[in-house]
């Protein structure tokens, strides 16, 4: 149910690999992935999964490298997929357009409980397009946007 594999440095190709072995998995709970120079062809590898897999409440992946064009692949994944309560995607640089993807996508979430958007050089434009869907999305509990 449990799977982390934190700061191992596995980049890319491992997270990808990964990612393949884990696509009929319907199991796995939490998965955490924190500290792994993931960039934004994991993510998009990662969203693939996550539109398929059901199963997963958790995922973690802070400080690791995922960009503007990966945040908008993972969000696609959870306007798909609304079944993760936690979603941390502290310290990456998702930047303006990845907070927007994520807010496009979280508009209508009613599951996501839990946002760390921590250390993703949002700026002002994209912290007030996540400031938007708060208004909309009643479900959200905690968000991070501490040094954004």
């Amino acid at each position: 149910e449990f799977l982390s594999i934190s700061r191992n440095q596995i980049g890319n190709a491992g997270a990808i690999s990964l990612f393949g072995a884990l696509e009929g998995n319907q199991s796995l709970k939490h998965l955490s992935l924190s500290r792994n120079l993931i960039g934004d062809e994991a993510a998009q590898a990662m969203s693939k999964l996550l539109k398929k897999n059901t199963t997963l409440i958790e995922v973690n992946l802070y400080d690791n490298k995922i960009g503007p064009e990966g945040a908008k692949c993972l969000a696609e994944a959870v306007k798909i997929n609304k079944n993760i309560p936690h979603f941390n995607i502290g310290y990456n640089n998702i930047g303006p357009q990845g907070a927007l993807a994520l807010a496009e996508a979280l508009e209508d979430d009613t599951k996501l409980r839990e946002l760390n958007l921590y250390g993703n050089n949002i700026k002002d434009s994209g912290l007030r397009a996540l400031a938007s869907i708060l208004e909309k999305n009643t479900t959200l509990r905690e968000v991070n946007f501490s040094r954004t």
